[in-house]
């Protein structure tokens, strides 16, 4: 079952999210969660470390979640799929910034941007990904008008990306970032 340590819902406003140590694990596991047009929160100075068989992520912002702030923070992720930073289902005007992001497993992705998203700016952050795929950020399905800029991104294991645009993500621009792959095909 899904465990969620701490989730804002439905137009969920103003709130700031700081200074917590947040564990889950289990199946689909989400640190923080800001779902259902929650905006203008601020998310930071957080421990965060999600594990399970599937599905991990250390902060998922979706459905229409707009204007928050995720920054310095402290994330971990590990299982089949562990994702640091998850912007999913028109997440948009969003800054992830100055976060350390550790991921590891079956697919390892720092951050994510799917479903729409867009406007959205990663930036300053310094992800390590590991396991048979590891992506440091990856923009998929539509996503568009994206600034991905002054991240440090480390990435080891089987197939390995540092920043992956999928072919109908567009209009997006990813600039001044320091990518490492090690032992990658």
């Amino acid at each position: 079952s899904s465990g969620y340590g701490i989730y804002l819902s439905t137009t969920a406003y103003n709130n700031s999210v700081y200074s917590n140590k947040v564990n889950t694990s289990g199946f689909g596991g989400r640190g923080i969660y800001l779902s259902t047009t929650a905006y203008n929160n601020s998310v930071y100075s957080n421990t965060i470390t999600t594990s399970g068989s599937v599905n991990g992520y250390g902060v998922e912002l979706d459905s229409t979640a707009y204007s928050n702030s995720v920054y310095s923070n402290t994330i971990t992720t590990s299982g089949d799929s562990g994702i640091g930073v998850y912007l999913i289902s028109t997440a948009y005007n969003n800054s992830v910034y100055n976060n350390t992001i550790t991921t590891s497993g079956g697919s390892a992705f720092g951050v994510e941007l799917d479903s729409t998203p867009y406007s959205n700016s990663v930036y300053s952050n310094t992800i390590a990904t590991s396991g048979n795929f590891g992506y440091g950020v990856a923009l998929f399905t539509t996503a568009y008008d994206n600034s991905v800029y002054n991240n440090t991104i480390t990435i080891s294991g089987t197939l390995g990306y540092g920043v992956y645009i999928f072919d109908t993500a567009y209009k997006n621009s990813v600039y001044s970032n320091t990518i490492t792959t090690n032992n990658t095909k």
